[in-house]
């Protein structure tokens, strides 16, 4: 897969959302997994947290702004989340199925993550080492995704596509990117 570029899209009736918007990407190469969001738009309409002195693993992030990708491989029910946060704190979480069985995933000690942040526009990148999780050959089915924090402290669910009544990136319908 070459980079493939994405906007993704609040989730229905999310009115703190004016003069914002998410352009992602996602390119496959071998066993390398790259993914970047950019957050354009109004700074008066997000809450950027600051850089963390000492980044670290942290649980929790989807409670403020933070940037998400969920990985399956096609065709079995586990799958993973990753979640990187403007602060530069990361997590990867192993599920079972469906929302069953979280836990840290162990085989990443770090996440290389690059943060940018030119006053217009804020990005993060992440590469992701699929060897540590997957077989080599593996058909992956994700979903790109965000969480942001207005300045009145209301939270905005990001997504390719919302599938459900509420927002819910676990959704195996809402895993819409082949890679």
């Amino acid at each position: 897969m070459s980079g493939r570029a994405f906007l993704i899209e609040p989730f229905p009736g999310s009115d703190h959302t004016s003069g914002l918007e998410i352009r992602c990407t996602a390119d496959r190469l071998k066993s390398k997994l790259s993914v970047s969001w950019e957050l354009a738009g109004s700074r008066a309409s997000a809450v950027i947290p600051p850089p963390a002195e000492v980044p670290l693993r942290r649980d929790g992030l989807w409670q403020d702004t933070c940037f998400e990708i969920f990985l399956a491989q096609r065709g079995l029910k586990n799958y993973w989340e990753f979640n990187v946060s403007p602060s530069g704190d990361w997590n990867v979480y192993r599920f079972d199925s469906y929302r069953e069985g979280m836990r840290e995933e162990e085989a990443f000690s770090t996440l290389p993550i690059r943060i940018g942040d030119d006053g217009g526009f804020h990005s993060m990148s992440l590469e992701i080492d699929l060897e540590k999780i997957l077989p080599h050959a593996a058909q992956l089915e994700a979903v790109l995704s965000a969480v942001i924090r207005s300045p009145k402290g209301a939270l905005s669910y990001w997504s390719l596509s919302h599938t459900g009544p509420r927002p819910d990136f676990h959704r195996r319908d809402g895993f819409l990117i082949r890679i």
